[in-house]
């Protein structure tokens, strides 16, 4: 469940440099709420972190170009 208060087209407009580092610095953030056994807080940060990843996902998916309707005829014929 994505957090409902970071916007996914906020979360599009970021380079994949600064979702990494945001990755990071609530990862770290999440340890210490494990630390402290704090459920809500862990939960809010897991969500956040789910929105963050999301969006990674989705820069490196269009990053890498799709190849869709390939029908392989330059591939060498081994018939």
């Amino acid at each position: 469940m994505e957090h409902p208060f970071l916007s996914t087209t906020d979360l599009a407009e970021l380079t994949l440099d600064e979702i990494q580092t945001k990755i990071s610095d609530l990862t770290g953030k999440l340890n210490f709420a494990y630390q402290t056994n704090n459920q809500t807080l862990i939960n809010q940060i897991g969500m956040a972190l789910e929105s963050y990843n999301s969006a990674r996902a989705q820069k490196l998916n269009d990053m890498f170009p799709k190849n869709k309707g390939d029908d392989h005829t330059d591939k060498i014929n081994i018939t």
